[in-house]
């Protein structure tokens, strides 16, 4: 069963929607589809994530889980923990999607609490993460990326967008790459970000180079 709901830009929404929604969404455990759009809902908080938490858990046979919360600036590291505890016990998810772009409360430990979640996910097969202008996320904060993603063994789809984050130097996502060559469909996309050189496009090229199951491949370091 396939549940779908947008509250974009629906500036009345507070933590004590998701309360509610977790209560509605108790009475579904047989939903295996959950896409849920919060883009532009300000008054979202930290909080709301203990909620979503909670939530998570209620929903065992989960194979596809989009959140969409693009320009929720009251969302910090502290939301994306809780949002970790809640996935990791979806143990069957094989398609994740998330989007927390346009938020600078965002920094690397943010990505860090993800990527534990990522690892537990081992049945993941389609995993898309935009961070557009989060300004606060630097190199480093890729790095993590690199170890958790190698623990998918059944992941084929991968997107990357970091388009605007200006601190995280184009480089740098060889190391995200080169333990990945199961992929079959691969989108990167860190324009305006920071420093590109000839040398990093090498490595990145040498690296996709061994990607034999690859179909589908789209680069945009502009």
């Amino acid at each position: 069963e396939l549940l779908s709901l947008n509250f974009a830009h629906c500036q009345d929404i507070t933590d004590e929607g998701l309360n509610s929604l977790k209560i509605a969404l108790a009475s579904l455990p047989i939903l295996n589809r959950l896409l849920l759009h919060f883009d532009g809902c300000s008054q979202i908080t930290n909080e709301g994530f203990v909620h979503i938490k909670d939530t998570l858990p209620l929903l065992p046979n989960l194979q596809h889980l989009s959140l969409y919360f693009f320009g929720c600036t009251n969302i910090s590291n502290e939301g994306l923990n809780h949002l970790r505890s809640g996935l990791t016990q979806l143990a069957s998810l094989q398609y994740l999607s998330l989007d927390f772009s346009d938020n600078p409360e965002i920094t690397d430990k943010g990505l860090n609490h993800l990527k534990d979640a990522v690892a537990s996910l081992v049945s993941l097969r389609h995993l898309s993460l935009r961070f557009i202008s989060c300004s606060s996320i630097l190199d480093k904060g890729l790095n993590p990326l690199k170890t958790e993603l190698s623990l998918l063994p059944s992941l084929k789809y991968l997107s990357l967008d970091f388009r605007f984050c200006k601190k995280i130097s184009v480089n740098q996502t060889k190391s995200c790459m080169d333990t990945l060559q199961s992929l079959e469909h691969l989108i990167l996309a860190f324009d305006y970000c920071g420093s590109i050189s000839f040398q990093g496009l090498e490595n990145l090229k040498r690296v996709l180079e061994s990607f034999r199951s690859l179909q589908h491949l789209s680069l945009s370091f502009n």
